[in-house]
């Protein structure tokens, strides 16, 4: 199985969504973001997949750009931190420490900033989740 796949079951239907019930077996055990996504309910919308899928259905997902994602929240936040004291030190000739700290944490507020910015803009419409059912 592709190391994008989690495994879940069809939980619940409404007129436009599918509930799915995300499983915690096999290959979820072994990855550290097991505890975020496993014995999760996520909610998918009907029109993004093309298969019929019934309430008990086994199907997997696959996360489209997750590595992207994760660069984007954890990464930025960790630049912008260092640039902050870069910029500060070198461009700016601040020596005080606690003012160099200040300024990495303006830095990273503004990286946070920049993430919600990307999620609230991006994140619904350019991260897909496939769903392929288990035959």
């Amino acid at each position: 199985m592709n190391d994008n796949w989690v495994s879940g079951i069809i939980s619940g239907m409404s007129p436009t969504h599918y509930l799915v019930s995300l499983n915690s077996e096999g290959e979820c055990k072994g990855c550290g973001m097991s505890s975020v996504c496993s014995g999760k309910t996520i909610e998918l919308e009907k029109d993004s997949i093309t298969e019929y899928l019934e309430v008990g259905d086994k199907v997997n997902l696959e996360y489209k750009k997750i590595i992207q994602s994760s660069v984007i929240v954890y990464m930025l936040p960790i630049v912008f931190f260092f640039l902050g004291i870069i910029v500060s030190k070198w461009l700016f000739q601040i020596e005080n420490e606690l003012f160099l700290f200040l300024n990495a944490i303006i830095a990273t507020g503004l990286a946070l900033g920049l993430v919600h910015y990307v999620n609230n803009h991006f994140g619904e419409s350019k991260f897909k989740i496939n769903i392929k059912p288990v035959i």
